[in-house]
């Protein structure tokens, strides 16, 4: 699938319009920030992501779906994305971290649910 390079605008962003169900999606690169590419499916989602090459593997990033987010507004994450890059901080492993950090607490908050049920069912059932 060939990406095609345009001038990212909001007007410009509103006149493509949506790929057919043969095509799947048409892919965008930003003329202005080269990482910057613009994903539409052909249900209509559209999608900003990051793309960017560290320590030799492919990654892509997503920013946001666009009617959400702006091109000023996603040409700004990308660029914050890219200095954090620059000064070592992977955006991916922070994600992780931090989804890692929410399944334990949902996984602690759970294990207490179930802790209070089964105490709740042994005080009725010890009386």
């Amino acid at each position: 699938m060939p990406v095609i390079l345009l001038n990212f605008t909001q007007s410009a962003l509103n006149k493509i319009k949506v790929p057919t169900k043969e095509e799947k999606i048409i892919q965008f690169r930003d003329t202005k920030e080269r990482n910057l590419l613009l994903i539409i499916s052909y249900t209509g989602f559209r999608r900003f992501y990051l793309v960017i090459n560290i320590g030799g593997r492919y990654y892509k990033i997503k920013i946001g779906t666009s009617p959400d987010l702006t091109v000023k507004e996603a040409r700004k994450k990308v660029m914050k994305l890219k200095k954090d890059i620059a000064n070592g901080i992977h955006p991916m492993e922070e994600r992780r971290k931090i989804n890692k950090e929410r399944r334990e607490k949902r996984h602690k908050r759970l294990e207490l649910q179930n802790e209070l049920a089964f105490g709740q069912v042994h005080e009725k059932y010890a009386e």
